[in-house]
């Protein structure tokens, strides 16, 4: 099983004998203010191969990643090496590790939308006010709908939503410590 949606990859596993990837991540993406960091999740990929084997009737199949990294300064992907191939190949294992657990997913996920939803959440609110017979108005509102509309993008905000109606944000901040590492 192999899911592609969301811009950065996320863990694999074997369950039940089917290898699963999460997330290749974006294979190519250019942004006008890209991160500055080497190691960012938004410009890696992790495309996989797959190998299957049969050995008599038993056929068993294994994913294994080739992590990638598009260079913005070449417009061009490259393999990563050395110390950024360890360290995704650590942090792989990291989130792999967490999918294993699913009261520890929970708890990460959560995290993870407390920081992101609130982003998101505080760039869509301003939106409203945006005149749509502009030119910047129509652009925004396209950013604004995007946000609304992409089945990722609402499950975030719905669940930042109820979380800010809850007000239940228990135990993110330490998460939130272990997901940016």
């Amino acid at each position: 099983v192999i899911n592609t949606h969301p811009h950065i990859p996320q863990g694999i596993e074997n369950w039940d004998g089917v290898p699963i990837a999460y997330s290749l991540g974006n294979f190519a993406f250019e942004a006008k203010e890209p991160e500055k960091t080497e190691f960012s999740l938004w410009w890696l990929s992790m495309p996989v191969v797959l190998t299957i084997s049969k050995t008599g009737n038993r056929i068993s199949s294994k994913l294994n990643p080739v992590p990638l990294r598009f260079n913005l300064n070449d417009f061009c992907l490259e393999y990563l090496r050395n110390s950024q191939k360890k360290k995704f190949d650590k942090w792989l294992w990291q989130v792999s590790s967490v999918i294993k657990d699913e009261k520890l997913l929970k708890k990460y996920y959560k995290a993870w939308v407390s920081k992101w939803g609130k982003k998101y959440f505080e760039a869509a609110v301003p939106q409203y006010n945006k005149n749509l017979k502009t030119k910047e108005g129509l652009l925004m509102f396209s950013k604004f709908r995007n946000i609304w509309c992409c089945e990722a993008h609402n499950e975030l905000l719905t669940n930042y939503s109820e979380m800010l109606f809850r007000n239940d944000f228990k135990d993110c901040q330490k998460y939130l410590l272990h997901l940016e590492k």
